[in-house]
């Protein structure tokens, strides 16, 4: 949830399920928390972790993720600002 909170959008190009390059948005964030958790948010398929990048990808399942627990500790929806 941290990391969602820092975090920013912008657009950039990814792979549909059709293999076929196309533009998407996306949250990024930068890596600012021990290496060992981004390993493990990585493979539980909340983020993408370039190794070769300061910053990292906040896939759409830990976006979700991230607003449930943001739900779940203040009782209220939280509203992303554009």
């Amino acid at each position: 949830m941290l990391l969602f909170l820092n975090s920013w959008e912008e657009e950039g190009f990814d792979y549909d399920e059709n293999e076929e390059l196309v533009k998407k948005k996306f949250r990024r964030t930068w890596k600012d928390c021990s290496y060992d958790v981004l390993k493990i948010l990585d493979e539980r398929g909340y983020i993408y972790n370039s190794y070769k990048s300061k910053s990292i990808v906040i896939r759409d399942e830990g976006v979700t993720k991230a607003l449930e627990i943001y739900e779940s500790l203040y009782n209220e929806p939280y509203e992303i600002v554009q």
